[in-house]
């Protein structure tokens, strides 16, 4: 999904053609909200941001991408999470 992302959502994309990406591959995604968490140097930072995500049987892969003000796509994060029973 990285690659895919990368090739078809470069920097600077809009929330308009993030959310035709997501909605072409049939993924579910949020609409944008302000979010806050530590950006890479440890400050605490809100940031607008779009989530979705794809079920895999126990695990899920979460995506989230962020955008600035104009909301225009500044980078995005890919991960696997896993539920415990």
């Amino acid at each position: 999904m990285r690659k895919l992302i990368t090739s078809q959502l470069p920097v600077g994309s809009s929330k308009a053609q993030v959310a035709a990406f997501l909605d072409s591959k049939g993924i579910h995604h949020s609409d944008i909200e302000e979010n806050f968490e530590y950006d890479e140097e440890r400050n605490y930072m809100k940031f607008r941001i779009m989530t979705a995500s794809i079920e895999r049987g126990s695990s899920k892969l979460l995506m989230i991408f962020y955008f600035d003000e104009a909301d225009r796509l500044i980078k995005y994060k890919v991960q696997n999470t896993y539920q415990s029973f």
